[in-house]
């Protein structure tokens, strides 16, 4: 950049003088006479030297600005090179499962209440009372308190999700164009269907289904559930992709489905609902 910034003051210093010495050559030979038809000539070359030296400093401001961004862009490769790095350094050490989030439910306070309001005189009538209030409102009843030991017995789905070692083991024909962010997003859709059949399951089993589902619970309790292979476990049918998001009963959801089967994600147990042969596909624990 320095050599062409001097080069650049060489080629302007070298024009000035060319026409400094021109125009004293022109001078000394020509007469009186002839000095007013050549002072025009030289005027305008005059001029063309200036627009010359004006656009030669123009190059020279545009060189040093030029200059001055390669510090700047240096700096930002740098930048850049160290946030590669660092993802780089995620990819590679990130687990192929990620940790489920489990909530932890506060107890509520008001179990503190009684212990802490003072004590009151009543008759016995009031006493007797009061004592069939709180019988009456400590009583649950025995549906929502069996849903709830149900909730508390329920497992999760299993989500082992795939590493990007994993889908590049598996054959190119297999694959196709799946992508990490596929195959994972399919993978808790298919987890989604199972608990939702978990829970259609644990309805029907304690008669606290909805009158709309209770054909498809019943179904699906006496032509799945009790299955070799399945019973015990987390599980969903051909018919639940209909509603998937990610995963789908299309080209790419069987190729999905192909990839997770042949990487030991879930297996396929042939089923019969209503005389309809289908799939039934079972999450796979650690």
């Amino acid at each position: 950049m320095l050599s062409a910034q001097h080069g650049l003051d060489k080629v302007a210093k070298a024009f000035a003088d060319q026409i400094a010495e021109l125009r004293e050559l022109t001078l000394l030979r020509a007469d009186s006479a002839s000095k007013d038809i050549n002072s025009p000539d030289l005027v305008a070359l005059d001029s063309s030297v200036q627009a010359i030296e004006l656009k030669l400093r123009e190059i020279q401001r545009f060189i040093h600005q030029e200059k001055q961004a390669i510090d700047k862009a240096k700096a930002l490769i740098s930048a850049c090179s160290k946030q590669r790095d660092q993802l780089q350094y995620l990819s590679t050490h990130l687990p192929t499962r990620l940790p489920e989030a489990v909530s932890v439910k506060n107890k509520p306070q008001q179990q503190n209440a009684g212990t802490l309001a003072p004590a009151k005189e009543t008759s016995g009538d009031e006493v007797s009372g009061s004592e069939e209030n709180l019988d009456t409102a400590n009583v649950e009843p025995q549906p929502t308190r069996q849903a709830a030991n149900d909730r508390k017995k329920r497992p999760k789905a299993p989500r082992r999700y795939v590493s990007h070692a994993e889908l590049a083991s598996v054959s190119s024909y297999m694959r196709g164009r799946l992508t990490i962010e596929t195959v994972n997003a399919a993978l808790d859709d298919a987890a989604s269907h199972s608990e939702a059949n978990n829970r259609l399951m644990a309805a029907a089993r304690t008669n606290c289904v909805k009158p709309a589902d209770r054909k498809r619970a019943t179904t699906l309790l006496h032509c799945v559930a009790g299955k070799e292979g399945i019973r015990g476990k987390l599980w969903f049918v051909d018919s639940d992709l209909k509603g998937g998001t990610a995963l789908k009963l299309d080209k790419t959801g069987k190729a999905i489905l192909t990839v997770l089967r042949h990487l030991g994600r879930l297996t396929e147990v042939r089923v019969s609902l209503d005389g309809t042969p289908q799939a039934a596909y079972v999450l796979q624990p650690e």
